[in-house]
């Protein structure tokens, strides 16, 4: 009934708010699952340059260049450094995007 008086009458605050209700929660559940996604990335990049830092760590070659070793420690450390803060970025995005469904949707 109260569509079809919508549309003989244009919609109504109610029906206005209702329409705009699920869009905004869509918005931000699909930006929730883009990101959620995106962490699943970010925790395998962690995880490779974890790896990737303790190959720095302990080459299976002799060191021949000290300051290539240091170099490549310190660059594979500032990798994971990197990786680890992509990650949060995207942990405190969800959480954050997760908190506005509430403040907004929970009434």
């Amino acid at each position: 009934m109260k569509e079809a008086l919508a549309i003989i009458k244009g919609d109504t605050a109610e029906v206005i708010a209702a329409k705009n209700e699920r869009k905004g929660k869509s918005a931000f559940d699909s930006q929730i699952a883009a990101l959620k996604a995106k962490l699943v990335d970010d925790e395998s990049a962690v995880e490779d340059a974890q790896e990737r830092l303790k190959e720095a760590y302990y080459p299976s070659h002799i060191i021949s260049d000290a300051k290539h070793y240091v170099q490549n420690v310190v660059q594979r450390e500032e990798a994971l450094e990197y990786a680890k803060d992509c990650k949060k970025q995207t942990e405190d995005s969800i959480a954050k995007y997760e908190d506005t469904i509430k403040k907004i949707f929970s009434a």
